[in-house]
């Protein structure tokens, strides 16, 4: 966020549910307001966000509380809703002490278009997972990687 808004035009709020994660986009200056919670039951009102980007989080979870996240983030969004997620397995267990990192689920391209949901597909096999060349590539870059993009206009 901090790169897509460099020139703040826009307000941005950053929602989580493992508050280091918060307390350091905090430090950062990553957005201008934070709310820590567990997205599939956001404590916001209907519509109240023009764009909501969901990036890496829905592998996150099992296929019914997926389902939630995507219910919730429809309800809450006005314009559009990006979604990135992995294309292909990616193993991930728990990561910076945060239980949430663990991957559950992999989500296909009749999934999400089932939901509605126009695919732009990103990147390519063999890029992420602990063998992939993301994996082998500095940090600072990797930030730039997606698998799918998942876009929803209302």
């Amino acid at each position: 966020m901090k790169f897509l808004n460099r020139e703040h035009r826009f307000y941005t709020v950053g929602l989580d549910i493992y508050k280091p994660y918060l307390v350091k986009a905090k430090k950062d200056g990553t957005h201008d307001d934070y709310v820590l919670c567990d997205i599939r039951y956001a404590p916001v009102k209907e519509k109240s966000f023009d764009v909501i980007l969901d990036i890496e989080v829905i592998e996150h979870l099992d296929k019914t509380d997926g389902a939630k996240l995507l219910r919730n983030i429809e309800r809450l969004a006005r314009r559009q809703i990006i979604i990135s997620t992995h294309v292909h397995k990616c193993e991930q267990g728990v990561c910076d002490n945060n239980p949430y990192q663990k991957h559950k689920c992999l989500w296909g391209l009749g999934e999400l278009l089932s939901f509605g949901y126009t695919v732009k597909g990103v990147g390519f096999k063999g890029m992420f997972g602990k063998d992939g060349i993301a994996y082998r590539t500095p940090l600072i870059f990797r930030r730039y990687y997606m698998f799918y993009g998942f876009l929803r206009e209302y």
